[in-house]
């Protein structure tokens, strides 16, 4: 976090924040290190925060003067003064000495070659990484908050569910990261912390093999089987990070529920990271698909939708749910 962000305060920030973390990640490739972070146990935020604000981080005697000389640029203090700052912005930044050998419109028309180019053999391979991490025990390890902070940093561990749940190698068999003995792979740190002891997957089984229903940047739809009767539904996972918005669409549900033309939410669960709502399966598709196949719909047509969607839409008035966001990509 930048100086100013650490600050807080009405005046907020601006663009200069983007540089001070350019130069924190230079600082990282080139010494290994985070600026601000030390030795031991004196590595809260607070602890963190007070560096940022006070210190400035050291320097390797090896690291040459021209490297040394962008990065304290970047991470100047005052960001009136921070190297891209100014009106020129970007342009500042690129005419450092420092990147005096890189040609920027051949590097834009991706015409420089890479210095390096590591060896991958498949999207397992973790033997570009230290081995310090992949031989650790997989554990969830969110950052501890600081006070007052709730609306802000929801902690720094997290992994959407539009990626989690998404179909690839490691989610091929996703009951192996439901309870097993054995330590997952590499690739599955994560996974196997997220999905133990989960409700959800004690009584549904989550399909993997169909696309996704729809997803968004925190949480995902997917199709699901109830494992004791074979009932087929739909479930949304949804990030805690969207705990309070979650709820209002819980309750939304709660009081909509036993119309006919809205979906009907069968279930809840929750476990450490996700909220699962077990709903209705829709299989009609949405109604933009609908109007792009057919592109005309007769006046009946078009009445028999129409009637469905303003008896939906008064019942939620009724009880007092407004929608916001009717189109007809969200209509099934």
């Amino acid at each position: 976090m930048a100086p100013e962000i650490v600050e807080g305060g009405a005046g907020g920030h601006d663009k200069a924040v983007d540089w001070w973390s350019l130069g924190v990640l230079m600082y990282e490739l080139m010494t290994g290190g985070s600026p601000f972070t030390v030795d031991g146990d004196e590595n809260s935020h607070t602890d963190i925060s007070r560096r940022i604000l006070k210190k400035d981080p050291p320097f390797p005697k090896d690291m040459g003067p021209l490297a040394k000389d962008v990065i304290q640029r970047l991470l100047t203090k005052d960001p009136k003064k921070r190297l891209g700052s100014g009106p020129s912005g970007a342009e500042n930044v690129k005419r450092h000495p420092f990147y005096q050998k890189i040609n920027w419109e051949d590097l834009a028309a991706k015409k420089v070659p890479a210095p390096f180019k590591p060896v991958i053999r498949d999207e397992l391979d973790v033997s570009n990484f230290s081995e310090q991490f992949t031989e650790m025990d997989p554990t969830y390890s969110p950052a501890a908050l600081p006070q007052n902070c709730d609306r802000i940093f929801q902690g720094y561990s997290f992994m959407a569910p539009s990626i989690l749940f998404k179909r690839n190698v490691v989610m091929d068999d996703p009951s192996q990261f439901c309870g097993g003995t054995e330590r997952p792979g590499s690739s599955a740190v994560a996974r196997s912390a997220m999905m133990k002891d989960s409700l959800f997957y004690t009584h549904y089984e989550l399909d993997l093999k169909e696309p996704a229903l729809g997803e968004g940047s925190f949480s995902i739809c997917r199709r699901c089987t109830h494992k004791k009767t074979g009932q087929k539904y739909a479930v949304k996972i949804v990030s805690k990070r969207m705990e309070s918005q979650t709820q209002k669409e819980i309750a939304a549900l709660k009081l909509c529920d036993g119309h006919p033309n809205i979906v009907k939410c069968h279930e809840i669960y929750h476990d450490q990271l996700h909220t699962y709502l077990v709903l209705e399966l829709l299989r009609g598709g949405e109604l933009l698909e609908r109007i792009r196949k057919k592109q005309h719909f007769s006046e009946t047509e078009a009445s028999r939708i129409m009637r469905r969607l303003v008896s939906a839409v008064s019942h939620m008035h009724d009880v007092g749910v407004v929608h916001r966001d009717l189109k007809p990509e969200v209509l099934a």
